[in-house]
């Protein structure tokens, strides 16, 4: 039975693969939801318990450096993401990826003068890593502020 501060979540993601089956882990708020090798285009639905500040998380647990050979890959695309049924850009906009990069990507990215950073704003997840949307409740207060950058007018909070 659904409460006032649960929220409901939608994601859908793509599995990218030539050989072995990308690995993930899906947490709400450090919640398991799945974990299981990927091996086509899912879309997954909750309706989970909502704190102040929520934290959805898609871990990509099994990438190697000979998973990408030429134009080949393994990889987990995030396709969509919906809060309480709305699905807008913005949503993936304020989402992160913490890659956990390779020894070998490294030094790759030295020799070719490459910056690597630690947090980067990506839907395709090509290495190891979290990627994850931060959003606080009540859910629709932050939707229109995402939204809206600010502008306009809302009730203030008063839950």
């Amino acid at each position: 039975m659904a409460t006032m501060r649960d929220v409901r979540l939608e994601l859908a993601v793509d599995p990218v693969y030539w050989q072995d089956l990308p690995e993930i882990r899906i947490e709400f708020n450090q919640q398991v939801l799945f974990n299981s090798p990927l091996h086509k285009p899912k879309t997954f639905s909750w309706i989970m318990p909502a704190q102040d500040l929520n934290r959805l998380s898609i871990f990509f647990l099994n990438k190697q450096d000979s998973d990408t050979v030429d134009q080949l890959d393994k990889a987990v695309v995030v396709k969509a993401i919906a809060l309480e049924g709305l699905q807008y850009p913005s949503f993936m906009h304020r989402s992160r990826y913490r890659p956990d990069y390779s020894e070998g990507y490294y030094q790759y990215a030295k020799e070719q003068g490459i910056t690597v950073d630690p947090v980067i704003h990506s839907n395709y997840l090509g290495f190891n890593g979290e990627w994850y949307l931060e959003f606080t409740w009540p859910t629709f207060t932050w939707i229109y502020e995402t939204e809206t950058n600010n502008l306009g007018w809302i009730y203030e909070k008063n839950i």
